[in-house]
């Protein structure tokens, strides 16, 4: 009695890391409050993400903000400044697929309290800059510590920029009433 059996299997071999990148905060900027972090972590197989916050650089320990086991494009995470000690920071963002692969960007910079930014308003707060009449433009009311060059955007649910409303334009470091329309 002669017998054969014959079994296969689909097999799918990733060897492609996952996506890991931080695009905000930029390298070695000088932040005073509290901001969002966006970039992208994403892969065909993700297993999971994790946004972290260490102080220094390298930091001897890195503080978890935000994890998903969703891939996200824009939105990573939020980050608090309040109640740290001035100094340099570094975001680390670990993406990790289910075939074991991982990718790790890190991004430094500074945290300055009040270093540039004293206050910012925006009226009204609801833009439609559709060229339609009805809540085109907005006013940006901005103090700045020191004179500096600002550009504008507003973001879209995933925090990507829609448009750019104002064009890197140098202000002074005093209150300043920017008139901001988004048709065009």
């Amino acid at each position: 009695c002669d017998m054969t059996n014959e079994a296969s299997t689909l097999i799918h071999l990733d060897t492609t890391a996952p996506v890991a990148r931080i695009d905000f905060p930029t390298e070695g900027q000088a932040l005073g409050a509290s901001f969002t972090v966006t970039g992208q972590a994403t892969d065909e197989h993700l297993l999971r993400y994790e946004l972290a916050l260490g102080e220094g650089t390298p930091p001897s320990h890195f503080n978890p903000i935000s994890s998903a086991s969703t891939s996200a494009s824009g939105v990573l995470g939020a980050v608090s400044l309040e109640n740290l000690p001035t100094g340099e920071y570094t975001l680390r963002l670990i993406v990790e697929d289910q075939g074991g692969n991982s990718q790790q960007a890190l991004r430094r910079f500074q945290h300055q309290p009040g270093a540039l930014l004293q206050a910012a308003a925006v009226l009204p707060t609801l833009i439609s800059p559709d060229g339609d009449g009805v809540l085109d433009t907005t006013v940006l009311s901005v103090k700045l510590a020191t004179p500096a060059t600002v550009s504008v955007a507003p973001l879209d649910g995933d925090g990507q920029p829609t448009r750019v409303l104002l064009e890197p334009s140098a202000l002074p470091a005093v209150l300043s009433q920017l008139r901001l329309a988004g048709v065009g």
